[in-house]
C-alpha cells in the first residue's frame, strides 16, 4: 500500500472512529428516486472529503443521493463512511433523520454499518425508541468478536438509560479485556457519551497506566471528551509519542486490513485539543523529522487545525512544503490554512 493510501486509510478510520455525523436539514429536497452513487464513486467522494474538496453547496447536493446510496448492499458501507466525514467539515442537525435510522440498522449485516451507525446515533444525543429497541435486540444477539459494534451499542443504550447499572458494568468490564483492541474499542465507545460517561471516569483513568500504549492513548482521549481535562490527558499522549509504535484496530476495517499505529492516533487527537494548542504545536513540531512519514504527515494535518501558534510553527511547515512528495502536498495545505490566519 503507498503512503497517500495510507494516510487516506487513516484519516477515514480516525475521524469515522471518533465522530459522529450530521446531515443537512434538507429533506425536502430529497428525491427518492435518485440513482445511488456506485461502488467507484463513492470511493472517489471518500476522497474529495478527505482533501476538503466540498464546499456547503457541493456537499448539500451529495447528501439526498448518499442517503438513498445507504439502501443496496452492495454500496451502503461506503455511503455511510462518507456521510459520517462530512460530519469533521460542517455539522448540520441530523434530528429529521432520526426515523431513517431504525429501518437503517435492520438491513444493516456488516459489523462496520451497525458501528457506524451506532456513532451517528451517539452524535445525536437524542434516543428514539423504536431504534432504541432495534439496537437492543441486536445487542442481545452480539457476537463477541464484533467488539466495535459492541462497545457502539452500549454507549448508546447507556446514553438512553444512564441508570442501567448492567450495561455500564458490561463496558466498563470491555476496558479490563486481555485483548488490547477490545480496551480500546470501549474507551473509544464510552468517550461519546459526555455527561453520561462521568459515573465510569475511575475506571477510564486507570487505563492511562495500562502497559498498551495504545490503551493508554484511547483512555486518555475518553477522559478529555468526558471532561475536558487536559491536565491530565495531554502529558500522557505526549509520552506516548515517546515509545515505540503499537498498530491497533480503531474501527472496523472495510478498505484496507492495514492498521495505523498509537503515535498516529495520538498526533490526531492534539489536533483536537485547541485550548492547549501553543503547547502541542511546539511539541508536535519535533514530529516533522519523525521517521515515519504518516506521522509526519499526520503532524501537519493537527498542526493546520490547530490553527495559529506563532511564527515559528509557520516557518516549520513551510520548510515542509518545499518538498515534492507527499509531506510537501500535506505541507501546502497545512500552511494555507495557518497563513490564512496569519496573513503576511
Amino acid at each position: 500500500m503507498t503512503f497517500h493510501t495510507k494516510a487516506f486509510v487513516i484519516a477515514i478510520v480516525y475521524f469515522a472512529s471518533s465522530y459522529g455525523v450530521a446531515f443537512a436539514d434538507n429533506r425536502s429536497s430529497e428525491n427518492e428516486t435518485a440513482v445511488p452513487f456506485d461502488h467507484h464513486e463513492l470511493q472517489g467522494i471518500l476522497k474529495s472529503i478527505d482533501n476538503d474538496e466540498f464546499d456547503d453547496d457541493k456537499v448539500a447536493k451529495l447528501l439526498p443521493r448518499l442517503v438513498i446510496s445507504c439502501k443496496p448492499e452492495s454500496t451502503r458501507s461506503l455511503a455511510i463512511a462518507a456521510l459520517l466525514r462530512i460530519h469533521e467539515h460542517e455539522p448540520k442537525d441530523v434530528r429529521p433523520y432520526l426515523p431513517r435510522f431504525a429501518p437503517l440498522l435492520v438491513r444493516a449485516k456488516r459489523i462496520q454499518e451497525v458501528d457506524d451507525i451506532c456513532t451517528m446515533l451517539l452524535s445525536v444525543g437524542e434516543s428514539p425508541e423504536d431504534v432504541v429497541a432495534v439496537i437492543e435486540e441486536k445487542f442481545a444477539n452480539q457476537d463477541e468478536d464484533d467488539f466495535f459494534a459492541n462497545g457502539k451499542m452500549a454507549a448508546f443504550l447507556l446514553m438512553a438509560s444512564p441508570e442501567d447499572s448492567v450495561i455500564r458494568k458490561w463496558l466498563e468490564t470491555q476496558m479490563h479485556h486481555p485483548e488490547t483492541n477490545h480496551r480500546v474499542a470501549a474507551m473509544n465507545a464510552i468517550s461519546h457519551l459526555g455527561d453520561a460517561g462521568k459515573p465510569s471516569l475511575p475506571v477510564i483513568r486507570q487505563g492511562l497506566t495500562d502497559e498498551s500504549p495504545a490503551v493508554r492513548v484511547a483512555a486518555a482521549w475518553a477522559t478529555w471528551k468526558i471532561d475536558g481535562n487536559a491536565d491530565a490527558t495531554v502529558p500522557v499522549l505526549f509520552a506516548a509519542l515517546e515509545v515505540e509504535g503499537e498498530t491497533f484496530l480503531t474501527r472496523p476495517f472495510f478498505i484496507s486490513e492495514w492498521m495505523p499505529d498509537h503515535r498516529i492516533i495520538a498526533v490526531l487527537h492534539l489536533g483536537q485539543m485547541t485550548k492547549r494548542k501553543a503547547e502541542i504545536a511546539s511539541k508536535l513540531i519535533t514530529l516533522l523529522d519523525d521517521e515515519d512519514e504518516i506521522v509526519q504527515c499526520m503532524t501537519l494535518r493537527s498542526l493546520g487545525k490547530l490553527g495559529e501558534c506563532g511564527p515559528e510553527i509557520i516557518e516549520a511547515v513551510r520548510e515542509k512544503s518545499k518538498g515534492e512528495n507527499d509531506i510537501g502536498s500535506e505541507a501546502k495545505n497545512t500552511l494555507k490554512r495557518l497563513t490564512k490566519e496569519n496573513p503576511q
